[in-house]
């Protein structure tokens, strides 16, 4: 592995750990609301965090 694909992986990392909790968070909250609009719109904002 080379340094440079080591750094995009220490870079990237933490944004993909973020967008798997906040999917989670937002299935949790779906189960507990029973609002799938609401997951989707979460999954769409967390996905647009990363851009």
């Amino acid at each position: 592995m080379s340094i440079r694909q080591r750094w995009l992986l220490v870079f990237c990392f933490p944004k993909q750990l973020w967008f798997l909790l906040w999917v989670v968070k937002g299935i949790r909250e779906m189960q507990q609301w029973g609002h799938p609009e609401l997951m989707l719109v979460g999954c769409f904002l967390g996905l647009r965090s990363l851009l």
